[in-house]
């Protein structure tokens, strides 16, 4: 609450920020160790952070056609 209180307008796109934010280094952090030890090798575990940034940029994609579809 604190992180995004006084934002006005902005209150939306700063929360989805802050979740995403907390997402990345709770989550898929602990996620790409894994990955790590398990293959032998950092290389592998930065397909983590990659498929994450695809997903988000379809989601984007997805939304994006969908507000243009109620035009």
């Amino acid at each position: 609450g604190l992180a995004i209180s006084g934002l006005g307008s902005d209150t939306k796109i700063a929360s989805s920020g802050l979740v995403m934010a907390i997402l990345g280094g709770a989550v898929l952090t602990p996620i790409q160790g894994l990955v790590s030890d398990a293959t032998q090798s950092i290389n592998y575990a930065f397909y983590i952070p990659f498929i994450s940034f695809v997903i988000i940029l379809i989601y984007g994609f997805f939304l994006m056609n969908k507000d243009r579809a109620k035009a």
